[in-house]
């Protein structure tokens, strides 16, 4: 298998995921804070923050984020499918600080890897050629 097949695969199990419902367990809210702190300088700053995954999914829900600190604009930006909080400063007096609390709701997902047939293309799948293509290589 090449690696760009082995990709799309891995790409295209989100779908088959989809498929398969949580078993009834009570979701679980978490409440995850990151604080961001620059040093003091004379120039401009900037800080991109993650944001958890924003699409509904089956194992997670996102419940939105708040943010707090001195930045002078703060903005969500799209990034290869990944939400990224950018926050910006046009001075570095005070010190530069911003906080995001994020909510985010997950719940006990299973998927069954038994059946190929969810996954046609790892069907196929050579230990030995696997291996080969998940070895890191100097570039």
């Amino acid at each position: 298998m090449k690696r760009r097949e082995f990709l799309g695969a891995i790409a295209a199990a989100p779908i088959a995921i989809r498929s398969v419902t949580a078993r009834g367990t009570a979701p679980r809210t978490f409440e995850i804070v990151t604080r961001i702190a620059l040093d003091e300088s004379h120039d401009a700053g900037i800080a991109w923050v993650p944001l958890p995954l924003s699409r509904t999914t089956p194992y997670q829900i996102d419940r939105g984020h708040t943010v707090g600190g001195n930045a002078d604009k703060t903005r969500v930006e799209r990034v290869a499918g990944a939400a990224m909080l950018v926050a910006e400063w046009g001075h570095m007096m005070p010190p530069p600080e911003v906080s995001v609390t994020m909510k985010v709701e997950t719940s006990d997902y299973r998927v069954s890897l038994a059946s190929s047939s969810q996954f046609p293309s790892l069907g196929r799948l050579d230990p030995a050629k696997f291996k080969y293509t998940i070895t890191a290589r100097e570039l």
